[in-house]
């Protein structure tokens, strides 16, 4: 039996940037107001990483620092060649992400329909992406690089919060992603283009 190992370029990160362009280009080509699938679908990102982490715990990769008191071990050949026990810190991210899903299900219940679209973002990129900086202080695997003292993942989370701030703050007719997702020119109504 072969067994493969995928350890490069699937990171959620990547995957996020990914759906915001995917988004754009939908918008634009096909001229549709995506304010309300981004709406609708910002508590799923969420929910992607409970399962994904909870995967990455199961599957042995995205581990954390050695941790003789509160470590798990693997019995990954790769995990004992470098010592163990680790810090399940999948699993600290997936309990985070359960948190900040139920948070956005509450805040996109009481504040219906597209409105609230970037400010929903916000609230997303915002906690997940101070969480995912700290974390990223207890992994143990370095596979996706270090660059002055920090992984790949926090500096993009050095992008990712301020961004996230900006869309909390900035009215939507002067957002960015209002030119984004709303075709120019589009003459649907809130009511009409609304998928709720």
């Amino acid at each position: 039996m072969v067994k493969t190992h995928l350890s490069f370029g699937l990171v959620f990160y990547g995957g996020l940037i990914g759906v915001f362009i995917g988004a754009m280009v939908y918008s634009k080509f096909f001229k549709q107001d995506c304010r309300d699938m981004l709406y609708y679908s910002v508590p799923t990102f969420s929910l992607f990483q409970i399962f994904g982490r909870i995967g990455c715990f199961l599957a042995g990769c995205c581990y954390g620092r050695v941790s003789e008191k509160y470590g798990i071990a693997y019995t990954h050949a790769e995990h004992t060649l470098n010592g163990g026990p680790y810090l399940p810190v999948q699993l600290y991210e997936s309990a985070m992400k359960l948190v900040l899903f139920i948070f956005l299900l509450i805040y996109e219940k009481a504040n219906k329909g597209r409105e609230k679209c970037y400010q929903a973002v916000g609230l997303y990129l915002i906690p997940y992406g101070t969480f995912r900086f700290i974390i990223e202080f207890f992994r143990g695997d370095a596979v996706r690089g270090i660059f002055g003292g920090l992984s790949t993942s926090q500096w993009i989370s050095l992008l990712v919060v301020p961004f996230g701030i900006y869309c909390l703050i900035v009215p939507k007719e002067k957002n960015i992603l209002n030119h984004w997702y709303v075709p120019k020119n589009n003459n649907q109504t809130p009511e009409s283009a609304n998928f709720s």
